[in-house]
Formats: C-alpha cells, sequence, structure tokens
C-alpha cells in the first residue's frame, strides 16, 4: 500500500507541479476507490486506481481554471469600473463657471 501511494505521489507531479495538491489527490483516489468497493489485491486495482487519480487530476485542472477565468473576469470588471469612473477630461462645473466669469471681466 505504501510503495503504491509512493508511486502515485510521483507519478501526479510529472503532471501536476504542486507536491501538496499531488497528496491531496492520491488521498481523495484512495477514498474513491475504497468507497466503489474495490481492492487493492484484485488484478485490475493499480490501474483503476492510476486511473481515478488521474481523472482526479483533470477535475483539478478544470476547477483551476475556471478559478483562473473568474479572476481574469473580476480584473476585467474592476478594469472596465475603474475606467468608467476616472475623472473626466472635461472641466469641472465650478471651473467652468470661473472661466465664463474671467473672460467677461476681460471683455468688459
Amino acid at each position: 500500500m505504501k510503495g503504491l501511494r509512493a508511486d502515485l505521489v510521483i507519478f501526479l507531479p510529472r503532471r501536476e507541479p504542486s507536491l501538496e495538491d499531488a497528496e491531496d489527490i492520491v488521498q481523495k483516489a484512495f477514498a474513491r476507490f475504497h468507497r466503489a468497493g474495490h481492492e487493492l489485491g484484485q488484478a485490475d486495482g493499480r490501474p483503476l486506481l492510476f486511473a481515478i487519480a488521474k481523472n482526479l487530476l483533470k477535475d483539478h485542472w478544470k476547477q483551476a481554471n475556471r478559478e483562473r477565468a473568474r479572476t481574469l473576469q473580476l480584473d476585467a470588471d474592476d478594469t472596465t469600473a475603474a475606467l468608467e469612473n476616472a475623472p473626466s477630461e472635461d472641466p469641472a462645473a465650478d471651473r467652468r463657471s470661473i472661466a465664463r466669469q474671467d473672460l467677461a471681466g476681460i471683455a468688459e
């Protein structure tokens, strides 16, 4: 069992850079394997466990991509809001009024 766990932990980091995430995926793979009623002594036990781990890794990637896309969308929304709330290049109303008064004083 320990040898199989070590093989899985070695197998996953080649595809997943984080050893911590690989450990989590291995633990979930063993849990799913046993919950489904499989035994490690079965002829197809090892390949099945690796297939479960590989599928969990794919799920992990999908989740990470969704989170990245959500973050990018939030960043884009922040940028749009910042642009909408940016100060206008047009002079403020009080500055226009002062400028008109100054012009009126010059014209007199």
